[in-house]
């Protein structure tokens, strides 16, 4: 399943990279009739403003695979910056890390990003770090687990006693040990800021309602739900498909690198 699910994003990933020369027509022209319905020339039909929203939904992949891929090297960095140094220092700068994390934790990670979008006003950029900022906890917390067990086995502790320089214990000794499951989390961050990303849309505090991501289409297509289906529907399971490939790509890979799971 994990295998096929990975061929299902690859393919995503290929439209999202090639939407510029596969989409049949300009995705913002409103050069045709509204609301029309599937036909050979609109695959999918037209929106409510006469756009081909077979274009939309290809360049609403590029759109909102981007964004969550963005939000989620974001989130990756920011929360294996602080487990690494909650880990490997331990103490006090340990607790006051991991309180924080316990801070951050107590919120609705949504909730605050809904107000800092409506106080603040929001593009890609900003989305893309709104996101990233608020799903690193789970990931600091792994890597802190990871690195408190590492840092204390015995070739990690005669590199110490050799005088290697921390920085490199860390990212030639430790680090790669604990790629596994921070792997793992990484592909759970992602499906998470791709829901995250088509919520804000749908709700109207993500981007411009213009640009065609996947969300945005859900939002536009609210009024014409019952005289052009597929418009809610194509990006809806697009959606769904995509969130529960990434799923189970996580559970593949949890399987492939955790030997606690190996058959």
């Amino acid at each position: 399943m994990a295998a096929l699910c990975l061929g299902v994003i690859l393919v995503l990933i290929l439209v999202a990279i090639l939407a510029d020369v596969i989409t049949p027509y300009n995705p913002y022209a409103q050069t045709f009739d509204p609301t029309l319905g599937p036909s050979a020339q609109h695959w999918l039909g037209t929106d409510e403003l006469g756009r081909d929203e077979l274009s939309r939904v290809i360049l609403g992949a590029r759109i909102s695979l981007g964004i969550s891929a963005g939000a989620t090297i974001v989130a990756v960095c920011i929360g294996l910056l602080v487990g690494m140094i909650a880990g490997y220092t331990g103490g006090v700068v340990d607790n006051l890390l991991m309180r924080l994390v316990d801070l951050v934790l107590a919120f609705p990670a949504l909730f605050l990003i809904l107000i800092v979008a409506v106080t603040t006003g929001v593009n890609v950029l900003s989305i893309i770090l709104l996101i990233g900022a608020f799903n690193w906890m789970y990931l600091a917390r792994l890597t802190r687990a990871e690195f408190l067990q590492l840092k204390e086995l015995d070739y990690v502790q005669a590199a110490r006693a050799g005088g290697v320089p921390t920085a490199r214990i860390i990212w030639r000794h430790i680090l790669p040990n604990a790629m596994g499951p921070i792997i793992v989390s990484a592909t759970f961050i992602l499906a998470g800021a791709l829901y995250v990303e088509a919520v804000l849309d749908f709700l109207g505090f993500g981007i411009s309602p213009d640009i065609p991501s996947w969300g945005n289409l859900l939002n536009g297509a609210q009024d014409t739900f019952y005289d052009a289906p597929l418009l809610p529907v194509v990006p809806g399971v697009l959606l769904t498909i995509a969130i529960l490939c990434m799923n189970f790509i996580g559970d593949g890979l949890r399987d492939a690198l955790d030997p606690r799971y190996m058959r």
